[in-house]
C-alpha cells in the first residue's frame, strides 16, 4: 500500500543540470517508481526565465485515471490476464492458474472471511486474486506490482490460513513450534524496509490474527530491544521485522528462526536500495531450507533478481503491468518544474499558493513534501509552522515514538503537511493524500 496514491498531483523540482535527461523522458521516454514518477506528454514553456539560464520547462501529464478497483467481473483465466496486464511465468503453471475474483472462491475459513468483510474489503485485487492460489499451493512466489495494489493481504492471509490448517491437521508438527519453556516460536517471518511499514503490516495482520488466534509482533530499530525480547519470549506466530533489528536479535541469540515455514520479503527492491542485502542473506541462512518464500516488490531490478535466484526454488513469477520498463503511474497528474537550486524555495512557495489559493493553512490539501536531507526537512517544517500550517517531519533522526505520533496525526488529518525523507517513500497507507511534492530529485531512477 501507499498513500493510496490517490495523490492527485505530484510535483518534482529538478535543477537545470538534470533538465536534458528529464526532457528526454518527457518527449518519449518513460519513468516509473512508487510515487516519484514522470512520463511523457506535453512540454509547455513557463512564464519567465531562470536568471542566466534558458527558460524552465514544465511537463504535464494527462488528467489522472481512476486507481485500480477491486476485481468484480468473472473472466476466464486468459481474459483476466489480458484485462489486467498480467504475466505469469514458472515451471508447471502455464495458463492453469485460475484467479480467485471473489472471496467465496477462496478456501479461507469463515472467521477470516468475516474479518475481510468487516474491514471493508469487497473483492480481491488483481495481485491477491493470483497470489493466493499460488501461495496456498506452497509454491515460492515472486510478485511484481506497483505499491498500493494490495500486496500486504496478498501474503498475510495465506500465512494465517496455513497456521490454522497446521493446528487442525498436524498436532505433532504444531508442537514442534514450542521452545523448552512451552512458548511458541514464530513460523512466519515478514521482512520490511522501514519501521513505519513494519508497524503498518503488524497492524493489518492483527485484524486477521485475532480471528485465527495467532500472535503477531513487529521488531525494528529505534525502539527498546528489551520490550521486543519480552514479546518474543511470551510466544508469537508471526514476526514482522526490519532486517537490521532482526539480525541484531539473531546475533544476541534471542530470536529463534528454526520453525520458520513462511518467509516474506515485502518491498524487496527498497530493502536492497537501503543496503540491507548482507543482513537479509544472514537472516535467510538461519531459516530452514524447507520453507516457502515469497518476494513482493514494486520493481524488478537485477539485485532483486539475484537474491531471488539464490533463495527461491522454482518460483512462480507474477507481474502486473510492465515490470521490464520504467513507466509512469497514470493515476497521478504529474508536473516537473526545472529551476536552479537557489530558486527551489521560491518555486515551492508558488506551488503551495496554487494548491491552497485561499491562503488559509487549515484548507491546504493533505500534502507530503519529500526532501533528501533531514535538517532540510526540519528547516522547511519550521518555516511552514511559522506561517500557521499544521506540519511535522518524518526522518531517521526522530525517535520511533515521535515518528509514530506524526504518522497518526497525518492519517487522522490533524497534520495537513508532512515533510519527510525517503523513510516514507514506499508502502505507507494514507488514503487521502492529494499532493506529493519532491523538493529534491530522487536518488535513483526507480524512485
Amino acid at each position: 500500500m501507499v498513500y493510496s496514491l490517490v495523490a492527485r498531483v505530484l510535483v518534482v523540482f529538478i535543477t537545470m543540470k538534470m533538465a536534458i535527461s528529464w526532457r528526454r523522458l518527457a518527449l518519449g521516454g518513460s519513468y516509473r517508481g512508487s510515487h516519484r514518477l514522470v512520463s511523457s506528454l506535453n512540454v509547455l514553456p513557463l512564464r519567465g526565465k531562470v536568471q542566466g539560464e534558458r527558460p524552465a520547462i514544465k511537463v504535464i501529464l494527462k488528467p489522472a485515471t481512476q486507481d485500480e478497483a477491486p476485481v468484480v467481473t468473472k473472466l476466464s483465466a486468459a481474459e483476466f490476464r489480458k484485462e489486467h496486464q498480467v504475466t505469469i511465468k514458472g515451471e508447471g503453471v502455464g495458463g492453469a492458474i485460475e484467479p480467485w475474483t471473489d472471496f467465496e472462491e477462496t478456501p479461507f475459513g469463515p472467521t477470516l472471511k468475516r474479518v475481510l468483510t468487516a474491514a471493508g474489503y469487497t473483492a480481491p485485487t488483481t495481485i491477491q486474486a493470483l497470489s493466493w492460489p499460488i501461495a496456498l499451493e506452497k509454491r515460492d512466489l515472486i510478485s511484481v506490482a506497483r505499491t498500493g495494489s494490495g500486496k500486504t493481504c496478498g501474503f498475510l492471509l495465506p500465512a494465517l490460513h496455513n497456521i490454522l490448517m497446521e493446528r487442525d491437521a498436524d498436532k505433532f508438527e504444531a508442537q514442534r513450534r514450542y521452545n523448552t519453556r512451552g512458548r511458541k516460536i514464530p513460523s512466519v517471518l515478514v521482512l520490511a524496509p522501514t519501521r513505519e511499514l513494519a508497524v503498518q503490516i503488524e497492524t493489518e495482520a492483527q485484524k486477521f490474527a485475532r480471528a485465527a488466534n495467532a500472535f503477531v509482533m513487529s521488531m525494528y530499530g529505534g525502539a527498546s530491544k528489551g520490550a521486543q525480547i519480552q514479546k518474543l519470549r511470551s510466544g508469537v506466530d508471526i514476526v514482522v521485522a526490519t532486517p537490521g533489528r532482526c539480525n541484531d536479535l539473531l546475533e544476541m541469540g534471542v530470536l529463534n528462526l528454526s520453525a520458520i515455514k513462511y518467509l516474506v520479503l515485502d518491498e524487496a527492491d527498497r530493502m536492497l536500495d537501503m543496503g540491507f542485502e548482507p543482513q537479509i542473506r544472514s537472516i535467510i541462512d538461519q531459516i530452514p531450507e524447507e520453507r516457502q518464500s515469497l518476494f513482493f516488490t514494486a520493481t524488478w531490478p537485477k539485485e532483486v533478481q539475484s537474491l531471488a535466484a539464490d533463495f527461491l526454488k522454482n518460483p512462480v513469477h507474477i507481474s502486473v503491468g510492465d515490470s521490464e520498463s520504467l513507466t509512469a503511474n497514470k493515476a497521478i497528474r504529474q508536473h516537473v518544474i526545472v529551476c536552479s537550486e537557489r530558486d527551489k524555495d521560491a518555486e515551492l512557495d508558488r506551488v503551495i499558493e496554487r494548491i491552497n489559493p485561499s491562503a488559509d493553512p487549515n484548507l491546504v490539501p493533505k500534502t507530503i513534501v519529500f526532501m533528501n536531507r533531514k535538517h532540510a526537512c526540519d528547516d522547511l517544517a519550521f518555516n511552514l509552522r511559522g506561517r500557521g500550517y499544521a506540519v511535522d517531519t518524518l526522518h531517521g533522526d526522530k525517535s520511533q515514538a515521535l515518528r509514530t505520533i506524526a504518522m497518526q496525526r497525518f492519517r487522522n488529518g490533524r497534520l495537513r503537511v508532512l515533510v519527510a525523507t525517503d523513510v516514507a517513500a514506499r508502502g505507507l497507507d494514507v488514503h487521502d493524500v492529494e499532493v506529493v511534492i519532491n523538493h529534491d530529485m530522487p536518488n535513483n531512477v526507480e524512485e
